[in-house]
């Protein structure tokens, strides 16, 4: 019996740090550095093919040196569940975001809100809206 509540204790304290280094989505800040990317994908009206007649959309892409997790802060979230072996990240800019064409293929820091993908011009599960760029 000693051993199985052993185990048990275990296993709980494993979950546990597991989850204890995910990002959380916003309204918290996160920080996270990368190269930048801008990727084209295919668009509206089908998301399948530029050649085919799809609109052309551009994405700006943070890739990650190393893989993240990130996690509702606390339940009942509007946001996804956990998201796990996060490599890439897409930046959302507002109006008043920094422009990115000069960091262009650079390592950045870049700081915002992590949100979960819900549209077809979402590309990655987890994005990041934009406050603050810097060169890293």
């Amino acid at each position: 019996m000693r051993q199985l509540v052993a185990l048990a204790m275990l296993f709980l304290t494993a979950c546990q740090v597991q989850g204890a280094g995910c990002a959380q989505y916003g309204p918290e800040t996160t920080e996270l550095t990368g190269s930048l990317e801008l990727r084209d994908y295919p668009g509206p009206p089908n998301y399948e093919s530029v050649q085919a007649g799809d609109r052309l959309e551009q994405q700006w892409i943070l890739v990650l040196p190393s893989e993240m997790c990130v996690d509702a802060a606390s339940p009942p979230s509007t946001e996804a569940g956990r998201v796990t072996g996060i490599r890439e990240i897409q930046l959302v800019q507002g109006p008043e975001s920094p422009s990115l064409l000069h960091l262009r293929g650079r390592k950045i820091k870049v700081s915002g809100q992590l949100f979960s993908a819900h549209t077809g011009h979402h590309r990655t599960p987890v994005l990041l809206a934009v406050r603050q760029v810097s060169p890293n």
